[in-house]
């Protein structure tokens, strides 16, 4: 045995090549990575550091890994490509032109989950080409595609001097902010515009920090996760830190208060806004949302005696109120708790329907149904309650869920 190893040896040493004095080792070379692979680890690994850990490696490669990446979807399907992977090719802003096609593939697709997540990667990388997408995302029934058409828009504009409202971008900002029924939407594109420099959309801001923080949708309370968004913004800025302003009643609140609205003046704004507050709520008891990447959001709440609302609440601009004969609300609520219960219906990757009435304090109807896994007796009470509403705009959008 022994004999034979160093027989083994001496014939590896002979094989060797020879290196000159001095001279370094030369490296083996190197492979590209199975950028497949990679891929696959990224879309489907269990562990999450996995996933997260190849989502980096594909990004940080640019285009080298894109005909991968195009290769999967053309086998599995695009749906098959999660969130986290389209939001960090979007937010990066590295890649070359095929990193730039496939964004802009995805962004055009009006079926895609993501499309606004590509949409602001071509966004974040002033992508000339894309200007017909921008223009046209202004006008989507989704209001993330209506920011990220703005915020393309923006980073298009011509620096040149004159009137900034003449610049296709400001425009589109400008007309979001007037009329959107969207508060979620109004105060990103004011955060856009104030990252140019631009205070228009101040009041917005304001309003989302001083007066909307306590703003509940049945059980969401979307006002305080939109006030917390907004200092977090407006601190990434440079403009302070107003954490205080959202503080519980007390001195540090007032604090924080008075200095956001120090800030404000700096840019031309003086005074807080009207208090949404002062408007009376409702006593909500149930309601619907919709919730869609690709066809806008839709929400209703409704009180006992038949006030339907559609919006986010009172205070907000969009809310629609309509009332129905509370005999036929009441008998319509009834009969959505024949089938009481908390559940979720299908597979929710993005779009979903959600109904919620309590009816007699506790949550015996509160369904969450992907599109097409409506239970039939919740697909004949939606039927009813669009009756009941006449010509709304629930009618139109229960296609995408009752058969």
């Amino acid at each position: 045995m022994r004999t034979s190893f160093a027989l083994a040896l001496a014939l590896s040493l002979v094989a060797a090549p020879l290196r000159t004095e001095g001279e370094a080792p030369q490296d083996p070379p190197q492979q590209d990575p199975d950028w497949a692979t990679v891929v696959e680890q990224a879309v489907g690994h269990p562990r999450f550091a996995v996933r997260r850990a190849a989502t980096g490696r594909l990004v940080a490669a640019g285009d080298a890994a894109i005909p991968a990446l195009v290769a999967y979807q053309r086998e599995h399907g695009r749906d098959a490509v999660p969130l986290e992977l389209v939001d960090a090719l979007g937010r990066a802003t590295g890649g070359g032109p095929a990193t730039v096609a496939l964004l802009t593939d995805w962004a055009a697709d009006p079926r895609f989950f993501w499309r606004s997540q590509a949409l602001g990667g071509l966004a974040r990388r002033a992508v000339g080409a894309a200007e017909p997408l921008f223009a046209a995302a202004v006008g989507d029934p989704s209001h993330l595609q209506r920011i990220e058409g703005v915020a393309g828009l923006l980073a298009l504009d011509p620096a040149a001097s004159g009137d900034p409202a003449a610049r296709p971008g400001r425009r589109a900002a400008a007309v979001l902010l007037a009329t959107h029924p969207d508060p979620r939407a109004r105060l990103r594109v004011a955060l856009l515009l104030l990252e140019r420099g631009d205070p228009t959309g101040v009041p917005e801001v304001l309003a989302t920090i001083l007066d909307r923080a306590g703003a509940v949708w049945l059980d969401d309370p979307f006002g305080a996760r939109e006030a917390v968004f907004a200092v977090r913004e407006l601190r990434r800025l440079g403009a302070g830190d107003f954490r205080g302003a959202l503080a519980e009643p007390g001195d540090e609140r007032e604090q924080g208060r008075a200095a956001v609205l120090g800030w404000a003046a700096t840019q031309g704004v003086g005074g807080a806004p009207a208090a949404a507050a002062a408007v009376a709520e409702p006593d909500w008891v149930g309601g619907l949302e919709i919730r869609s990447c690709r066809l806008g959001d839709l929400f209703l709440r409704w009180t006992a005696d038949g006030t339907v609302s559609e919006g986010l609440g009172a205070g907000w601009r969009g809310t629609l109120d309509r009332a129905v004969d509370p005999e036929r609300f009441a008998a319509l609520r009834e009969s959505l708790h024949a089938f009481p219960g908390t559940a979720v219906h299908g597979q929710v990757i993005c779009d979903y329907l959600r109904v919620l009435d309590p009816l007699r304090g506790e949550p015996r109807a509160h369904h969450k149904c992907a599109p097409g896994a409506v239970p039939a007796e919740l697909q004949r009470w939606l039927r009813d309650l669009a009756g009941a509403l006449g010509d709304h705009p629930l009618r139109s959008r229960l296609p995408q869920f009752v058969e």
